[in-house]
């Protein structure tokens, strides 16, 4: 029977509160080329309208899997949705952002013809609560500054790279919208953790990354809105606290390396993989105390936990100016001395 055939990929998508955008997004669903899918929509009993909107659509189209479970957090819904899944792929529809209509197509395209590739990912551009381009935004991130013209070139990035670039650019998956991920990568890398906040992707990206290959396609295929309603707060990822958790979850997923990569993992150096966002905690604390007299005691105190720290920050703060640019030179030397330079092991016709 057609209800019992099991898709070639599943779009997963948690619902909560979001109707001003929640019909866009759907429709850009149902306008995919490619038609061998399921949507899998957990709503946590919003109160503006989306689950009857979503009870529409399913009326509908017999793709669309709807039910609803109570609220315990986005990521928790995130791996319900995941776990009901029945595709070889996996594709996470963040409910208020868009994608091109050939998108899946693409994707899917990509990953059929290299399998050796676990997650594929697209560019993306960054739009307002009126769907209008916000242009230069993603030209402005770290990633897409990093990685100069290759970002507009077929390639493939082989791993632990990526997940070594998750511990000095902040991230490089920007959104799960992004990615078509195989089912076996959560087997393999397990799901999102639900005790990071609002930022637990980023965790689990650099878990991701670290032991699966990357196919990037180098067309801009998906649009992450910009909205006072979502949970990702840009200005948030200035402050200390956030460079905190930031080190926390490098701290936390580095450990996968123990299991599929024992000897490049015995290979790291933590301290030198913490150093960026210990630098940038450390500014963005002096620029959050107001006294003189409580600046001296933060930097303190800070230096008394990471004493090495100190030692490499006055190093590079007398060789090096403040900025961005720094943080680039800093984390591709490290990609040197730990083999991973990008003519070996990141270019690669796609």
């Amino acid at each position: 029977m057609e209800h019992l055939k099991t898709p070639k990929i599943s779009i997963v998508l948690p619902s909560l509160n979001n109707r001003q955008y929640l019909e866009e997004r759907l429709q850009t669903i149902l306008n995919q080329t490619f038609t061998d899918w399921e949507l899998v929509i957990i709503d946590n009993y919003s109160d503006d309208g989306a689950w009857q909107l979503i009870e529409e659509f399913a009326q509908k189209d017999s793709r669309l899997k709807i039910s609803q479970a109570p609220r315990e957090g986005i990521y928790v819904n995130w791996n319900n949705c995941i776990r009901l899944a029945r595709g070889e792929y996996i594709y996470i529809a963040t409910n208020d952002d868009t994608m091109k209509p050939d998108c899946l197509e693409k994707m899917i395209g990509g990953l059929e013809k290299y399998p050796e590739c676990d997650i594929c990912h697209v560019k993306c551009e960054i739009i307002d609560t009126k769907g209008k381009t916000l242009k230069g935004y993603w030209e402005r991130l770290a990633s897409s500054q990093f990685y100069g013209d290759l970002i507009n070139k077929s390639h493939i990035r082989f791993a632990p790279y990526d997940g070594i670039l998750y511990c000095a650019l902040g991230t490089v998956y920007f959104g799960p919208l992004q990615l078509l991920i195989r089912r076996s990568v959560f087997d393999k890398v397990g799901l999102f953790r639900s005790d990071w906040g609002p930022e637990g992707d980023f965790e689990w990206g650099m878990r991701a990354a670290l032991v699966c290959n990357t196919l990037h396609i180098p067309e801009t295929l998906v649009a992450w809105r910009i909205h006072s309603q979502q949970s990702t707060n840009i200005e948030a990822h200035k402050t200390s606290d956030q460079k905190v958790r930031f080190i926390e979850m490098v701290q936390a997923a580095l450990p996968i390396l123990k299991k599929y990569n024992p000897e490049f993992y015995q290979r790291l150096r933590l301290e030198k993989l913490l150093f960026i966002y210990k630098r940038q905690q450390l500014r963005a604390g002096i620029k959050e105390t107001n006294k003189f007299h409580d600046k001296v005691i933060y930097v303190w105190n800070l230096f008394q936990i990471s004493p090495t720290f100190l030692v490499e920050f006055l190093y590079r703060r007398t060789l090096f100016p403040r900025n961005q640019s720094d943080d680039f030179t800093y984390i591709r030397q490290e990609l040197k001395r730990l083999g991973l330079e990008p003519d070996i092991s990141l270019c690669c016709d796609a």
